[in-house]
């Protein structure tokens, strides 16, 4: 007979007691904080919806026996950047913990001392909040399988992450660092102004070969990127998941073509000075840094502050937001993106026409917008 009591030591965190006898005839027991709990486990169990024997696994196994196999479809990124997760923050403290032993004081106490750390400024509140919702994410997967009644991190409150400043370069700014980036090599300067004028990620730009290149519709085919996996570049789909066509000013074509004359098609058209892909932070090493600084720019222009001074200068040309997320690739504009994928996009190219009124004069100043 199943039954629900509670226990004599009023000090246990969870001293309600749900206690049945298994298909074998065993007697099982198994606490809760709440009674309410308890007697919706053992209306669980009688549903065979519940595990007992699986509930008593720990976290560490319950993360390599399920949950991360179940991840085997993320980037190489978004893989690593978990288990790097797993591995600092979250096994440490959980691994070696039952699910069935999990209360949320318990995950509160642990998102408190990582307050603490952040407050020291040893970890940052971003990092915080993804090891926050690493361990929520298994338990809602436990949840899911029958291994735990609910997920005991739900409602810890978490701090919230500061406003970032989304820094963008002035267009007179951007010529100037395509034409510092120019002396060190031309390429560079192309590379620049193909992230300021298109609005490429840095792992899209790198991962551009002679054949993504349209010269006679002047127009980019954006479908891979290249990404940093555990110290590893390796190809695969864009951020989104998504290919688009990105039509580039006249001026800017004519740049590509000039710098691609002659290459193979499956050549690189931005390759480092191995032949192969530039890593971002290699590159800002080389040249990127040198380049800004000849310009006069701070610090925190980096390569991606690039796309903020695309979006910026397709703004102050009249374009509206939905089509600056289709040009741009953002993921909030896929269904729009669908619309304007093709190679003929009206919408697309109206934008950029007004670019082939910008861009850089003989002169080194912006030409005259009509």
């Amino acid at each position: 007979m199943a039954t629900v009591y509670r226990r004599t030591d009023q000090d246990s965190p969870k001293p309600y007691v749900a206690s049945w006898r298994d298909s074998t005839g065993r007697q099982r027991k198994r606490s809760f904080a709440d009674e309410d709990e308890a007697r919706a486990y053992l209306k669980e169990l009688r549903l065979g919806r519940r595990d007992p024997d699986v509930e008593r696994e720990t976290i560490g196994d319950y993360f390599e026996r399920v949950y991360l196999p179940d991840k085997i479809d993320l980037k190489p990124t978004s893989h690593a950047s978990l288990v790097s997760l797993w591995t600092n923050r979250v096994a440490p403290v959980w691994a070696g913990v039952r699910l069935c032993d999990v209360t949320h004081p318990q995950v509160a106490r642990w998102v408190t001392g990582m307050k603490a750390e952040a407050a020291r400024g040893e970890l940052s509140t971003s990092r915080l909040r993804q090891s926050y919702h690493t361990l929520s994410a298994i338990f809602e997967m436990a949840v899911r399988d029958g291994a735990m009644v609910n997920n005991p991190a739900k409602g810890v409150r978490l701090p919230k992450l500061g406003r970032t400043t989304r820094t963008a370069i002035t267009e007179a700014e951007l010529i100037a660092l395509g034409e510092a980036a120019g002396k060190i090599d031309v390429q560079h300067r192309v590379h620049v102004w193909v992230l300021g004028y298109a609005g490429l990620r840095w792992g899209e730009s790198v991962a551009l070969t002679v054949g993504d290149f349209d010269r006679r519709r002047g127009q980019l085919t954006v479908a891979k990127s290249v990404s940093d996996a555990d110290g590893r570049l390796v190809l695969g789909s864009t951020k989104t998941a998504q290919r688009r066509i990105v039509p580039l000013a006249p001026w800017l074509a004519e740049e590509l073509a000039a710098l691609v004359a002659g290459r193979e098609r499956t050549a690189l058209i931005f390759p480092g000075a191995t032949g192969r892909w530039q890593r971002n932070q290699g590159a800002r090493k080389r040249w990127w840094n040198r380049a800004r600084d000849a310009a006069g720019l701070p610090e925190e222009v980096t390569p991606h502050v690039m796309r903020h001074t695309c979006a910026s200068i397709l703004a102050a040309s009249g374009a509206d937001i939905v089509s600056v997320g289709a040009l741009l690739g953002h993921a909030s504009v896929q269904t729009t993106m669908a619309v304007y994928s093709h190679a003929d996009s009206d919408a697309l190219r109206a934008i950029t026409a007004r670019l082939g009124q910008l861009g850089p004069g003989s002169d080194g100043r912006l030409r005259a917008v009509q």
